[in-house]
C-alpha cells in the first residue's frame, strides 16, 4: 500500500553545497572588501616595514657575532666562490694553453725527426759513396805498388857506392 501523503525526505546533500557556496561567497567577499581598503595596505605596509627592520638588525647581529667568532659571513663566502670561480677559469685556460703547447711541440717534434731522418738518409748515403771511393782509392793504390815494384826492379840500386842493377825475375 503506498501512501500518497507521506512525507519525503529532503535533500541534505543539496542543502549542504547550497550552504558551502553561500558561505565561500560571502567569506570572499568580506575578504576582498578587507584587502582592497586604504586600512589593510597600510598596516600590510607598516607589517613589512617592521619586518625589514628586524630582518636587517639580525642579520647585522649575527654578522657581528660571527666576525667575533672569527667565522665567514655570507659576504665572505661569496667572496670567496667568486675568487674560487675564478681560480678555476684560469686553470681551464692554462689547460687549454697547455693542451695548445703540446700540439705545438709535437707538431715542431715531428718536423724535427722528418728532418733528422733524412739527415741520417743522406749521412748513410755520403757513407756508401765513401766505402766506393775507398775501393777505388785500394784498387789505384794496389796499381801504384804494382808500378812502383817494376819500377824498382828497372831503377839502378846504390850498394856501398857500387850501383847495380836489379834483374828482372
Amino acid at each position: 500500500m503506498t501512501s500518497t501523503n507521506a512525507p519525503t525526505m529532503p535533500d541534505f546533500e543539496a542543502a549542504w553545497k547550497q550552504w558551502r557556496d553561500l558561505s565561500v561567497e560571502g567569506w570572499s567577499k568580506m575578504a576582498r572588501q578587507m584587502v582592497e581598503g586604504e586600512m589593510f595596505t597600510s598596516a600590510m605596509g607598516a607589517s613589512l616595514d617592521w619586518y625589514l627592520t628586524m630582518h636587517k638588525g639580525l642579520r647585522q647581529g649575527a654578522a657581528a657575532y660571527l666576525e667575533m667568532l672569527d667565522m665567514p659571513t655570507r659576504d665572505d663566502l661569496a667572496r670567496i666562490a667568486t675568487q674560487i670561480g675564478s681560480a678555476e677559469m684560469r686553470v681551464i685556460d692554462c689547460e687549454e694553453r697547455l693542451d695548445l703547447l703540446e700540439a705545438v711541440k709535437v707538431d715542431s717534434l715531428q718536423v724535427r725527426v722528418s728532418e733528422l731522418e733524412a739527415r741520417a738518409a743522406r749521412i748513410f748515403e755520403l757513407e756508401d759513396e765513401m766505402a766506393a771511393r775507398l775501393a777505388e782509392i785500394r784498387e789505384n793504390q794496389a796499381r801504384l805498388d804494382a808500378a812502383l815494384a817494376a819500377v824498382n826492379q828497372n831503377v839502378p840500386t846504390v850498394n856501398k857506392g857500387n850501383i847495380t842493377r836489379r834483374k828482372k825475375s
